[in-house]
This record gives C-alpha cells, sequence and structure tokens, in this order.
C-alpha cells in the first residue's frame, strides 16, 4: 500500500468516527430528555 492509500484510509476512518458520534449525539438527543427542561 502507498501513502496516498493509507492517507484515504485514516480520512475514512476519522470521517466514519466523526459520523457514528454524530448519530449516537441525535440518538441520545431524541431518546432522552432535554436537559434544559429538567435542570433549568
Amino acid at each position: 500500500m502507498g501513502n496516498e492509500t493509507l492517507a484515504q484510509v485514516g480520512i475514512a476512518l476519522e470521517l466514519g468516527i466523526v459520523l457514528a458520534q454524530a448519530l449516537t449525539a441525535v440518538a441520545f438527543y431524541r431518546l432522552s430528555p432535554r436537559p434544559s427542561a429538567r435542570y433549568g
């Protein structure tokens, strides 16, 4: 594998991690009650 392939794999991994975190955050936001309603 060349450096370009490794760079592309790294970018794909980072994008996948960011997408997974965003989806998890959205899922928790929709499943849980709003923090502002509970604490303020």
